[in-house]
């Protein structure tokens, strides 16, 4: 739980294009195995350092036709195989996210030629180590193919040191299309932003007589990665683009009378401001927000800043974002947002989580108090030892983790500004604590 409660026309082909998302068309494809990151059972685990945790979640943020259902990966050094999966010629697909590029750095994530037998029992007793290759694009060096032997050596069969790393700007959503080509001893691979079209070419060729026919599925190494889907198909089927994705840098925010999202926009036809509407549903009901006149997207890819602001707000925002009125300030709880068509096709929907911010404040300022109080005993008192410089320590460490905090939750760094009150309330359990005590006695003897 939370420290802060319980919160937790118009044209036909682009209604066919928004109806079938970006999920891949198999007409013609025979499926060796598929799934969308919402089941556990398909897979077979090695989980070589014992500390990995696997575990399906909602994420909210997948792009359009994936999700919310997604698995959450967290290992230091984990592969997974697709069940009943073993060949040397197929397509592997994949689409992830990297929740912690500066942190964790994830190596991974397509992983091949594996020489594990479909029984792995005495390997996840034992931890053995057998052939397996992998394609890895991660934050600090780039993309490169590796293998790895049983003796536990691990050797780079090719890198393009720089290329594609997953805390570039290129990477606007977070969310990832890997796709890997093997034949035998041919490797073809591509990456690309979820928000984009699949490349026409591949960007990463490789020939190497160490590939070997195997099990494929999963590396993952030093990872907090969302998998949202998975398939090995015999043949290459194209990705198809989402014409309409809605993004957000963040799924909770703290401010109620603002917030921004970004439309990836991929169209055939140019479409105008009076042939879609935008919605804005929370508790309350439902907002319509109107764009302005001559918005226009064109043919192709558009990005467009909509920065969702009641009146008194809509300065603040930076310049290039299309201003959408709200004619109130939002409830805290769950926000929706939606872009139909004129006849009320959904086209693009994005959840986000108001949190209560009067909730939050009232919390913050009941332990500054707090702290504030403590620093005016201490200042009473005459006795200055051992117990009176550890109470103004935590008295310090608490302060500056809690304006900290205070900071993060106002610039709408929600993760970082919890971790920030968490340390915060830390320092506080010991002044309400055994530094109570000290305290009492402390002023017994002044």
């Amino acid at each position: 739980m939370r420290p802060y409660g319980h919160l937790h026309k118009w044209y036909t082909h682009l209604f066919i294009l928004a109806a079938a998302l970006c999920i891949p068309a198999k007409s013609g494809a025979e499926i060796l195995f598929e799934t969308k990151g919402g089941t556990l059972e398909d897979w077979d685990v090695l989980d070589f350092a014992g500390d990995g945790k696997l575990r399906i979640i909602e994420d909210s943020s997948a792009p359009p036709g994936f999700g919310p259902a997604v698995m959450r990966i967290e290992a230091t050094r984990m592969i997974m195989m697709a069940r009943g999966v073993r060949t040397g010629k197929a397509v592997l697909t994949a689409l992830w996210r990297e929740l912690e590029p500066d942190k964790r750095d994830t190596d991974g994530v397509i992983l091949f030629s594996s020489q594990y037998r479909d029984d792995i029992q005495n390997e996840h007793n034992t931890k053995a180590l057998r052939y397996f290759a992998w394609f890895e694009q991660d934050n600090d060096s780039g993309i490169h193919v590796s293998r790895i032997t049983q003796d536990g050596q691990e050797k780079i069969l090719k890198e393009a040191p720089g290329v594609g790393m997953t805390g570039d700007p290129w990477n606007r959503t977070g969310w990832i299309w890997q796709k890997l080509q093997i034949d035998g001893d041919q490797l073809h691979a591509k990456f690309w932003p979820a928000h984009l079209p699949e490349p026409k070419d591949w960007q990463f060729d490789l020939q190497s007589s160490e590939f070997k026919e195997g099990r494929v599925g999963l590396f993952m190494a030093s990872c907090m990665t969302h998998l949202a889907y998975y398939a090995v198909d015999t043949v290459d089927t194209r990705i198809k683009t989402p014409a309409w994705y809605l993004h957000a840098e963040t799924s909770r925010i703290t401010t109620a009378s603002q917030f921004s999202l970004t439309l990836f926009a991929n169209l055939e036809e140019a479409v105008s401001a009076n042939q879609i509407k935008i919605t804005v549903s929370d508790t309350q009901g439902v907002m319509p927000c109107s764009l302005p006149n001559g918005f226009n997207l064109q043919p192709g890819h558009n990005e467009s800043i909509l920065t969702f602001s009641t009146p008194k707000q809509s300065a603040s925002f930076p310049e290039g974002g299309v201003i959408m009125p709200l004619n109130r300030p939002l409830a805290s709880g769950t926000i929706q947002v939606e872009i139909q068509d004129g006849q009320g096709t959904v086209l693009a929907k994005r959840s986000l989580e108001l949190l209560p911010r009067e909730e939050i404040d009232t919390q913050l300022e009941g332990m500054s108090q707090t702290i504030k109080k403590t620093e005016e005993i201490l200042a009473g008192l005459k006795i200055d030892d051992r117990r009176t410089r550890c109470i103004r320590v935590s008295c310090y460490a608490a302060d500056a983790h809690l304006q900290r905090a205070r900071q993060l939750f106002d610039d709408g760094v929600i993760d970082d500004a919890e971790r920030s009150l968490e340390f915060a309330r830390q320092a506080l359990e010991e002044l309400e604590g055994y530094q109570k005590q000290w305290l009492q006695e402390l002023e017994g003897q002044s």
